[in-house]
């Protein structure tokens, strides 16, 4: 090697490392400054603790308006379904009793729930909200069915407080009439008799959810303890046995209980599951959806299910 190579070469790796040193100096001070910026905006805009009273989780007085509209900017928008619903219900304190109605009109719930999510979302320490979130998660990946189906004739209504749980009933008061479904998979925690309750069907799904068909007028061939069950599939039929055979009407009595981190023996309304669960299945099959506008248009039959 020439004195001239050597000295060409040395310069080079001279100016490779004092280029690397430079680098690495540049990238420690972006590093710093970054960790800096995050820890200072943290001091100045610590995350909103936040903490649910259970009881208002457990009446979920969402309003049927809002939750139908954000399933269909979920669906437009390609997010998932309860995250728009988790925090729309964190950021409304879980709709307390006596509270001013939440918003429920198509653009603001966009703009606020929707594309804003992310930035919502920050405003809140993850550990506060992520039982929420799962909550949420499991009850909407799991609810499939309505357990009527959509070609007999019944009616609800919230009757939260009164129950614990909803009463679907037959409009034509006839026992045995409407089949009852499950809603979910999982298996068949209870299935049999009980003075309270008569025939009924608890089902409990691989989230540890609990829900619970009552006042069956008798349960399907198969339908037993133990045993596997799949969403949609039949359990008995609709009736009034047990104690509300002093009561009547005909009517299938469906309860939720949720497996969840801040309260035990949690039990939640199931009438606003029941009606988008309803709604997804009868009513958004029938809606023509076109893209030619920003958001979506909906049509559909309107049918004399539920009052």
């Amino acid at each position: 090697m020439t004195r001239s190579k050597y000295f060409k070469r040395k310069h080079i790796r001279a100016i490779f490392v004092l280029w690397m040193k430079e680098w690495l100096f540049n990238t420690t001070v972006a590093i710093v400054l970054a960790v800096t910026i995050i820890l200072t905006w943290r001091v100045f805009n610590p995350p909103i603790p936040f903490t649910a009273q259970a009881d208002a989780v457990a009446a979920l007085r969402m309003p049927h308006q809002a939750m139908s509209n954000l399933y269909a900017l979920s669906q437009w928008h390609d997010v998932p379904f309860y995250q728009v619903l988790a925090i729309y219900a964190v950021a409304n304190d879980f709709f307390p009793q006596g509270a001013s109605p939440p918003e429920v009109e198509l653009d603001i719930l966009k703009k606020e729930y929707v594309t804003g999510f992310n930035k919502l979302r920050r405003q809140y320490a993850s550990k506060d909200i992520e039982p929420y979130f799962e909550l949420f998660r499991n009850l909407v990946s799991e609810l499939e069915y309505f357990p009527v189906p959509g070609d007999y004739e019944y009616m609800f209504s919230d009757t939260w407080g009164k129950l614990k749980g909803t009463a679907i009933l037959d409009r034509e008061n006839i026992r045995g009439r409407i089949p009852v479904l499950s809603m979910t998979e999982g298996h068949i925690l209870q299935a049999g008799w009980h003075p309270h309750s008569g025939y009924h069907v608890v089902v409990i799904t691989s989230s540890g959810n609990r829900i619970m068909y009552a006042h069956l007028d008798k349960l399907e061939e198969g339908v037993a303890t133990g045993r596997q069950v799949a969403a949609g599939q039949g359990l008995g039929a609709m009736g009034s046995s047990g104690e509300a055979l002093l009561e009547r009407p005909v009517h299938l009595h469906i309860a939720i209980s949720p497996q969840v981190p801040f309260a035990e023996d949690f039990w939640i309304n199931p009438y606003p599951l029941l009606r988008h669960v309803e709604e997804k299945m009868y009513i958004f099959p029938f809606m023509v959806h076109t893209k030619a506008i920003e958001e979506p248009l909906y049509t559909h039959h309107r049918l004399p299910l539920n009052n």
